[in-house]
């Protein structure tokens, strides 16, 4: 160490003078930065490449398909996707570089399997597959169609592709423009941090950076609302009726509220058949063809249905609280007094629920202090603002949520008073508490509040049964009477399940232990956003510009320093609610004999992100809290964009793996 520190004090005293010089054009330098990062885009946008066939099987089965620039073919290089005799599977290949020049295609034992409809970002290259190698099966190749047949006894059947002609072009042109990655990243990455190291050790600049900060905290509550209705109008008319997980199943529940029964099951009630509204948009499991601009209008133009005709409306939303289908039911007797269509039923309730999640999520912003671009982050996550502007029960559910953690945010960091939240936290801990039973455990944050409520003369004992007590009390009281109604998953055992249990309640934990282990990544990637029936991935870069700004949204605090007490507390919350959160899908959903808790979904976590966000944050430097709320800026615009054409792409144009 002491022969490095000579060496390290005459490169500071030799470069020194330059890079002053240069700091007092730090303009320049952030122009180039920015030119340096378009760069970066335009490469990874042109190495970008989409390969779509059809798959049509004679059999029942899964088909993994397996790309590779050079044949060197892995597990991690695979598509899993569902064929049904005589209906066309859609498989869609997403890569940058050349990464399908070369396909295998491993179909079911027995399958008679034909690849046709090839595209090429959406060319056309029908009879451009060539059949290089063929093993356990016999396979040609037409001029419209790869054709497979599989022996029923095959053991390991496949076949490899080469594609050839304009699409193995296009994939050519891929990869030269990949080649120039690496000369576009690292420019833009040096740029960077050279700003943030400019940033980082000119104290001249913790003043203007103090100023901006505190513009920006002012402001970031109108941020908010711009963006979230900005990207949540997008998704809203970008995802088709259905496309929501479980959307059924919600209006279901809107259709039996609308009729007069929002807190039970409608059981042989004769109901609107208003599910019938829509048309060939359904069946997401299995239907992964893309749509049409036209079939959407056609659907969204039907007058919707009201008279009661006793359909068999699904049942599984049934057990929800009718406060977060409040909006649509309303809508729903407005458009059939009205005789309105289909469409302006669905698309004007999504509309007035992202409507109500933007302003409960804008008061927890504007009221927060520890945490403010924490949960600025998680509301603008894509999964987040494209569950906020649905009809599901998760829109009011998570603006709830965040709502809550900003009012206590505010109330601990002094910028509101107790007085002033008296009336938030009444409705915001009661609706978060019948909303849906996996957030009463964030009441209990309140706790965290303790100092604030003594220093401003209230009473904090009184204060926990009015603000916890009475809403858990209210929320248990209402999982009592909607247990009757608990969705369970065919081929459940509920009572052996819960017996299980209670005998080995550790036995339990290694098994959720396992499943994070096992499935963490995907219910990671779908917290941030793999949208409609979890078959909508983003770019791997959304993803990775995602995982860097939330850590470092630990750092975006102006706060007084947090006391460990807290934070090591709220780290045990949440490993408690991680636990709990768990429990009804493993009762519910979980089959006999499973290695995994069945179900789990990453969208369930994203109120205990928050939670952590907040309540584990740090104290930072006036420079690296402007960097790092810059990062996150950039991240929610940036990765919202790209969910869009996901989506378009996804709904509109390739259609969707299975």
């Amino acid at each position: 160490m002491h022969v490095l520190e000579p060496a390290a004090q005459y490169l500071i005293e030799r470069f020194d003078p330059w890079v002053r010089r240069a700091a007092s054009h730090w303009r320049w330098l952030a122009v180039a930065a920015l030119l340096a990062t378009l760069a970066t885009a335009i490469v990874f946008r042109q190495s970008h490449v989409v390969v779509g066939f059809e798959l049509v099987s004679d059999v029942s089965g899964r088909v993994q398909v397996f790309h590779d620039a050079h044949g060197a073919f892995s597990e991690s290089a695979s598509n899993w996707i569902r064929v049904t005799p005589g209906r066309p599977s859609t498989a869609t290949l997403d890569f940058h570089g050349d990464n399908a020049a070369w396909i295998r295609i491993d179909p079911p034992p027995g399958a008679g399997l034909q690849v046709c409809r090839l595209t090429v970002n959406g060319i056309r290259a029908e009879g451009q597959a060539r059949v290089h190698a063929v093993s356990a099966m016999e396979a040609s190749a037409g001029s419209a169609c790869v054709h497979m047949q599989v022996p029923i006894s095959a053991v390991d059947p496949h076949a490899s592709l080469v594609l050839e002609g304009t699409a193995g072009a296009v994939l050519q042109h891929a990869q030269h423009w990949r080649r120039w990655a690496p000369l576009a990243v690292l420019p833009a990455l040096a740029l960077w941090a050279w700003l943030g190291w400019l940033a980082l050790h000119r104290q001249r600049w913790a003043g203007p950076l103090s100023a901006w900060m505190a513009w920006a905290d002012a402001r970031a509550h109108r941020w908010l609302a711009c963006l979230m209705l900005g990207f949540g109008i997008g998704y809203l008319l970008l995802t088709p009726p259905g496309a929501v997980p479980d959307e059924p199943a919600h209006l279901a529940k809107i259709v039996r509220i609308a009729a007069g029964v929002p807190f039970a099951d409608s059981r042989d009630m004769p109901l609107p058949d208003v599910l019938a509204g829509y048309g060939g948009f359904g069946n997401y499991s299995v239907n992964k063809d893309a749509f049409t601009p036209a079939s959407l209008v056609d659907v969204a133009v039907r007058p919707l249905r009201c008279e009661p005709s006793n359909p068999d409306l699904p049942h599984s939303a049934s057990g929800y609280f009718p406060l977060q289908y409040l909006l649509p039911a309303l809508v729903l007797r407005s458009t059939c007094a009205m005789g309105g269509t289909f469409g302006a039923f669905l698309y004007l309730s999504r509309l007035l629920n992202l409507v109500l999640a933007t302003c409960l999520v804008c008061i927890g912003i504007r009221f927060s202090v520890r945490g403010r671009w924490a949960l600025f982050l998680v509301a603008l996550l894509p999964m987040t603002t494209f569950e906020l502007a649905s009809i599901s029960a998760d829109s009011l559910a998570l603006a709830l949520a965040i709502a809550w953690l900003g009012v206590l945010s505010g109330i601990h960091g002094g910028r509101v008073s107790v007085s002033k939240a008296t009336p938030w936290l009444h409705g915001l801990g009661l609706g978060l508490a019948v909303c849906k039973g996996g957030g009463l455990w964030m009441l209990s944050a309140l706790a965290f509040c303790r100092q604030a409520f003594a220093g401003q003369g209230r009473p904090f004992v009184p204060a926990l049964a009015r603000f916890v007590l009475l809403p858990v009390l209210a929320g248990i009281a209402w999982g009592w009477h909607a247990s009757v109604m608990l969705a369970i998953r065919e081929g459940v055992d509920v009572a052996g399940n819960l017996q299980q249990l209670s005998d080995h309640p550790f036995g339990y934990i290694a098994l959720l232990a396992g499943t994070l282990s096992a499935h963490g990544e995907r219910l990671w990637l779908s917290m941030i956003g793999i949208l409609g029936w979890l078959d909508v991935s983003l770019p791997a870069h959304a993803y990775v510009m995602a995982a860097i700004a939330l850590p470092l949204s630990l750092w975006s605090n102006g706060a007084d320093r947090l006391s460990p007490t807290i934070r090591w507390s709220a780290m045990a919350m949440v490993l408690v609610a991680l636990v709990l959160a768990c429990v009804p899908l493993y009762l519910s959903w979980t089959l006999p004999g499973s290695h995994a808790i069945e179900g789990l979904q990453g969208r369930y976590f994203l109120g205990i992100a928050a939670f952590l966000l907040v309540w584990g944050s740090f104290r930072a430097s006036v420079q690296v809290r402007a960097m790092c709320v810059g990062w996150i800026f950039a991240t929610v615009v940036w990765i919202n964009l790209v969910a869009w054409h996901a989506l378009y792409l996804a709904y509109f144009v390739t259609g969707r793996t299975g």
